[in-house]
């Protein structure tokens, strides 16, 4: 495992080959071209039998797409049964291996066989997923840009191993990786897609079942799957109920999902309650055509915010004033004031409704 890279040195190979993803993380225009030529650049590095770039909403790591090869002779329902083991392995009870749990130890890359010292088939994913279908190591990358996760990168081999030195020249990706995606995704995160739908509901069972859906989210089910892939499909819903469960029994949890046509849909969960304010283990699951409010926190992390400055445009966008943001940050409004006037400067507003505007996309 790696959890920096501060100290790793490189080949000739593997240095033009980071230099090559830094570059194109910078001029990359869509996430399928970006996905397809940094898969090329790391291949030829790190060959690999198998290969996936994952997108992830970054503060849940739940999918939000991706490009996956897939084996010849597969059907979609032998992927949709797998895709349901994977995010039952990944959410549900998670490995120190798992993305979430990656994320949470600072670990930038793995292999599985080095991160069980040979012993592959310790790791359920493995056993039960992977070496089933001939695979026989797994590698793990976490891409990040401003310090959060926003993609992953997986590779398969089905004869050897993954290498230490691999690993680490893997891990030393990670900028190019996330800087590449985020790029991409920010990009298209206002004026992509224009179709208009209502919002549905689905009942999720305490098996994690879909029992009840409403025509639209049936619907919506259906573009996911037809756009980004069963893999994405499969692995929204068991994500969101997974944080829902480690972030309490009252809480809602919100993950966002973009269609390879830019459509962009907020998906929530909560736990569905009788009168009394009592939950059996069922949750309804609800999504909605994303509302720029929702797209905001990605498109703020290009603009090199602060953390506090971007609850502050937050706060913004959702029509609060001065004295309102104050209270709810617990802080002076002469600090709200600061923040703000930090925040015109690095957008290049002078107003508030410019702001608006521009985080919007309409300027």
């Amino acid at each position: 495992m790696i959890h920096d890279v501060t100290a790793i040195t490189s080949t000739g190979a593997q240095t033009r080959a980071r230099s090559d993803l830094i570059r194109l993380a910078r001029a990359a225009d869509t996430l399928d071209d970006f996905v397809a030529r940094a898969l090329a650049i790391i291949l030829e590095i790190v060959p690999a039998d198998a290969s996936a770039i994952g997108t992830l909403d970054p503060e849940t790591l739940i999918p939000t797409g991706g490009c996956f090869s897939q084996a010849s002779g597969v059907t979609t329902a032998d992927l949709a049964q797998s895709t349901r083991l994977w995010s039952e392995l990944e959410f549900g009870a998670p490995e120190p291996s798992s993305l979430h749990q990656m994320h949470q130890r600072g670990i930038l890359a793995l292999g599985m066989d080095i991160e069980t010292g040979g012993h592959v088939a310790t790791s359920r994913r493995m056993r039960e997923l992977f070496l089933p279908s001939g695979i026989r190591d797994e590698a793990r990358v976490l891409g990040y840009a401003a310090g959060r996760p926003w993609a992953a990168l997986m590779l398969f081999r089905s004869t050897t191993t993954f290498t230490t030195d691999e690993i680490a020249f893997l891990a030393t990706l990670s900028a190019g990786l996330g800087s590449g995606v985020r790029a991409c995704l920010v990009g298209s995160a206002y004026g992509g897609g224009t179709v208009e739908r209502s919002g549905g509901s689905l009942v999720v069972d305490p098996d994690g079942r879909v029992t009840y859906a409403t025509a639209a989210a049936q619907e919506w089910l259906a573009e996911l799957v037809e756009s980004n892939g069963i893999e994405v499909a499969e692995a929204v819903v068991p994500g969101l109920i997974a944080r829902l469960a480690d972030g309490g029994a009252s809480g809602e949890v919100r993950t966002r999902v973009r269609s390879t046509a830019g459509a962009w849909f907020t998906v929530s969960a909560q736990p569905l309650l009788d009168h009394a304010g009592h939950g059996d283990g069922h949750t309804i699951v609800t999504v909605v055509r994303s509302r720029p409010a929702d797209l905001a926190p990605l498109h703020l992390e290009s603009l090199g915010l602060t953390p506090r400055e971007r609850a502050v445009t937050e706060l913004v966008m959702d029509g609060l004033d001065t004295r309102h943001i104050a209270r709810r940050l617990g802080v002076s409004t002469y600090t709200v004031q600061d923040h703000l006037k930090s925040v015109f400067g690095k957008t290049g507003v002078v107003s508030r409704g410019q702001l608006v505007a521009r985080i919007e996309g309409r300027c």
